[in-house]
């Protein structure tokens, strides 16, 4: 399914129906839509998915694609590696996440709303996404899980699970090999994204 078919589908998934025409352009800073790759890492990774989860919902035009690193998707902490994997992450701890999400939701915030929490929004007709996350991540089921309902509803995602390595490891690429070696392959798929013309 090509990118325009899957922005008009409205499959089986579909929140409500939308009427058949052609989404807005996007004028981020007079750039067009196919010019731009969006990116984020941990809660700028959940932050990008809402994104676009928002410019579906107003019939703006997506991304040409979009790089996720160890997004953070699930404010309501649902993830099974959540609690197996609390003592495995060397950078991230549960009451630090916790405390960072009751400050983005405040008192009355819904955990579950899919502008906070991306993974349980409706993701058909998004862009292509390429999403690493290491296995050692507390976060590892939050990119597994929408990964997997993005699949299911028809986005390209290729979903690279990393051996070994812990929350936002290409932060780490000046002192970290497998840091730059994350970085060379995002640079390899922008390139790959932009020779499809």
């Amino acid at each position: 399914m090509g990118r325009d078919e899957a922005k008009r589908g409205s499959g089986s998934g579909a929140r409500r129906a939308r009427p058949a025409r052609p989404a807005r352009p996007c004028s981020a800073g007079g750039h067009l839509p196919e010019n731009i790759i969006i990116a984020g890492d941990s809660a700028g990774g959940g932050l990008a998915l809402a994104l676009m989860l928002a410019l579906k919902e107003k019939d703006i035009e997506q991304p040409r694609a979009a790089i996720l690193f160890s997004p953070s998707t699930d404010l309501a902490k649902t993830g099974g590696t959540i609690v197996t994997h609390r003592d495995r992450d060397p950078v991230i701890r549960i009451d630090t996440t916790n405390a960072h999400a009751l400050r983005y939701l405040g008192p009355e915030g819904n955990p579950h709303h899919p502008l906070a929490s991306p993974l349980y929004g409706e993701h058909s007709g998004l862009p292509p996404l390429l999403i690493l996350v290491g296995t050692e991540e507390m976060l590892l089921d939050d990119s597994r899980r929408v990964a997997e309902r993005a699949k299911n509803v028809g986005v390209e995602v290729t979903l690279e699970i990393w051996e070994g390595m812990f929350h936002v490891w290409p932060f780490f690429a000046a002192i970290l090999p497998e840091g730059q070696s994350a970085i060379d392959r995002v640079g390899q798929y922008v390139r790959e994204q932009f020779a499809r013309g």
